[in-house]
């Protein structure tokens, strides 16, 4: 596994046929909690005979049951023979943004199921039901999105220089643990709410960039640090004797019956997958969640990270 891994980060594409039989399910799972990886999927057209290459996320990617060589993936949402696979990719400049896009922004929108996402040779959808859009107006809107992203990325970059500069911890021990949100809005009110509660800081993992209007100079204010993986935030609490906690609406254990220590952090997880570290690499983190009444699953990221705060100040300094 580590040899196959070192290849692919090496050279950005690794052929399918490369792995070895016997590790490709292997593969495939360990690569599945990840979002740097795209599939390469040849796709034979019923309707022209021609082949086409288009990328399929490895992200949350399933064996289908009962089917040996057969997988389902999350985007889109299509089951997949082994045989269709033709390399494991690391989506770059162009196909990254492209992926980026369609997982985060929620101005790009698509009417009928899609039947392939086509990457070569251009920028091409096809969708089912005979409904498609014309490549002019697809690229029209994606041109609009990505520069909408580089007006947030240039108001991030001024205030983040801000708050590497001027934001000091604040007077409440509290860390919270943002694992891979989306850049929206949601960081940026999370930022809010713990400048209003004063504190000690926010951990950004894997998100590089976020939309900091709804922080309201939060963002220049708390304490951030930005970590590109799970383990360096995780280590750097362990050693200052944090207790962590994991947001989590699947456990029994509810935040309010939890007798919360004065270094308190927890960890909040992307708003449609969840937490992304390897919970089995750390026994000792304690899933809770926030009791609710209703029958809705989950709330909204800020909404409980606003929550969970309060309790914390109210069982601990109050």
């Amino acid at each position: 596994m580590h040899f196959y891994t070192k290849k692919l980060m090496a050279t950005s594409f690794l052929p399918w046929k490369e792995i070895d039989q016997n590790h490709r399910d292997l593969f495939l799972k360990k690569l599945s909690g990840s979002h740097d990886y795209d599939l390469l999927i040849n796709d034979h057209d019923i309707e022209d005979g021609n082949t086409y290459q288009w990328l399929g996320s490895i992200f949350h990617i399933k064996k289908t049951s009962g089917r040996e060589k057969s997988y389902d993936l999350s985007f889109p949402k299509i089951t997949i023979t082994e045989d269709q696979i033709e390399a494991i990719v690391i989506p770059e400049d162009f196909w990254y943004k492209w992926r980026f896009m369609r997982f985060d922004s929620y101005e790009y929108k698509t009417y009928g199921k899609p039947g392939k996402i086509i990457i070569s040779p251009g920028f091409i959808v096809e969708f089912s039901h005979g409904v498609r859009k014309s490549l002019y107006k697809l690229e029209k809107g994606f041109r609009r999105i990505m520069q909408k992203r580089k007006v947030i990325q240039k108001k991030f970059d001024k205030q983040k220089k801000i708050n590497m500069e001027h934001a000091k911890p604040g007077t409440h021990d509290l860390i919270l643990i943002l694992d891979h949100l989306k850049p929206d809005f949601n960081i940026g009110k999370i930022f809010r709410t713990s400048e209003i509660f004063s504190i000690r800081e926010i951990h950004v993992i894997g998100t590089s960039f976020f939309d900091p209007t709804t922080a309201m100079g939060g963002l220049k204010r708390v304490k951030a640090r930005f970590f590109e993986n799970f383990d360096d935030s995780y280590n750097k609490l362990k050693d200052e004797e944090y207790n962590i906690y994991c947001l989590d609406s699947k456990t029994d254990n509810h935040l309010h019956e939890v007798k919360l220590q004065q270094k308190t952090a927890f960890i909040l997880g992307h708003e449609e997958f969840g937490p992304q570290f390897e919970r089995k690499n750390y026994p000792e983190i304690k899933n809770i969640k926030i009791k609710q009444f209703g029958v809705t699953e989950s709330l909204n990221v800020s909404v409980a990270a606003s929550i969970a705060t309060y309790e914390y100040i109210r069982q601990v300094y109050l």
